[in-house]
């Protein structure tokens, strides 16, 4: 790898740009979206209420069911501790919450992990949920492709992470 070049700890991101280069470029990713992308978010959440009191909370990754995988159940946060969060943003705060997950696959296990009082929202395409995570823009969620999607679309996550994970 390559070393870091100041006194705090680097992300890997971080160190890979510097390797390629590109020392001042964001280590935050990102997507453009069309204005009829955002256009049919809005409308496709409107469903759901008010948009404008919308956060997600996403529970999973793509390879905590697997029992074979202990870093993805490692690093996916206790079900508990994520329902007790959605409920407290729904009673206390007033916010409708919102999951999103793939369709499940056909042939392997689901790797949705639905929480009690929230909208299950399955089978967008990756643009499609890109768009409602620009409109939506936050998100509390352990570590998955998610909240880096929801990064790129220019939302703001709250990480549940071990301290172990600490960079």
């Amino acid at each position: 790898g390559v070393p870091p070049t100041c006194d705090r700890p680097t992300h890997v991101s971080e160190r890979m740009l510097i390797a390629a280069g590109k020392p001042d470029a964001s280590i935050i990713p990102c997507i453009a979206l069309w204005p009829e992308e955002i256009e049919w978010a809005r409308g496709y959440l409107a469903q759901y209420g008010d948009i404008t009191r919308m956060i997600v909370i996403h529970t999973h990754n793509s390879g905590w069911r697997d029992p074979s995988n202990n870093f993805a159940r490692w690093v996916k946060p206790p079900h508990d501790l994520m329902q007790f969060l959605a409920a407290k943003a729904a009673i206390e705060h007033g916010f409708t919450v919102l999951q999103f997950c793939n369709a499940p696959p056909p042939d392997r296990p689901d790797n949705f992990d639905p929480l009690t009082g929230t909208h299950h929202i399955r089978g967008l395409t990756l643009r499609q949920t890109a768009a409602c995570y620009h409109v939506i823009g936050r998100m509390v969620s352990g570590d998955s492709g998610d909240p880096y999607l929801m990064l790129a679309a220019g939302g703001r996550v709250v990480f549940l992470m071990s301290p172990e994970l600490e960079w």
